[in-house]
């Protein structure tokens, strides 16, 4: 690993008391953001710019209820990947005193990576699975509008 901090510039001007922490990609780029909130002074918000991303690069999600308007908290998503394991998502804004953060799942993809499928299992239990989605951007995925692969278990912990 190499220091970034010359590239950052003066990110903090002193000590801070910092009472919350979300994170997303606000830029819509296929890396992560962080929105810092502080006890006394306004939320600082820190875009990831180490690097330029492909579109190949990653992979977004956003799990939702069959009408696409709620984000389904709770649900898995599993990407199935060729001769690679499976990477597994969790849908979930927690992780910070009061902060919530970006519901959307995103996965970094390796240069080549033959994508297979996308199984999803829903906070209910049932599971569906999905065609690959093209990497580069965020495609929503609602429930009831892949394949049904029956109830039971996280898709993706059997073989």
């Amino acid at each position: 690993m190499t220091s970034a901090k010359a590239s950052f510039g003066a990110v903090r001007h002193g000590p801070e008391e910092s009472r919350g922490l979300a994170v997303g990609d606000v830029d819509n780029d296929g890396d992560l953001d962080l929105v810092v909130v502080d006890l006394e002074g306004p939320a600082r918000l820190l875009l990831d710019r180490t690097g330029p991303e492909t579109p190949e690069s990653w992979l977004g999600l956003r799990l939702t209820d069959a009408s696409g308007k709620r984000d389904q908290l709770g649900a898995t998503a599993v990407l199935r990947r060729r001769g690679a394991p499976p990477l597994l998502r969790r849908v979930h804004t927690d992780g910070s005193y009061a902060s919530a953060s970006d519901p959307r799942l995103l996965f970094g993809l390796a240069a080549g990576t033959n994508l297979e499928a996308v199984e999803v299992t829903w906070p209910d239990g049932q599971r569906e699975r999905f065609n690959p989605p093209p990497p580069g951007r965020y495609t929503p995925l609602a429930q009831g509008k892949g394949q049904p692969l029956g109830a039971g278990g996280v898709a993706g912990s059997e073989p």
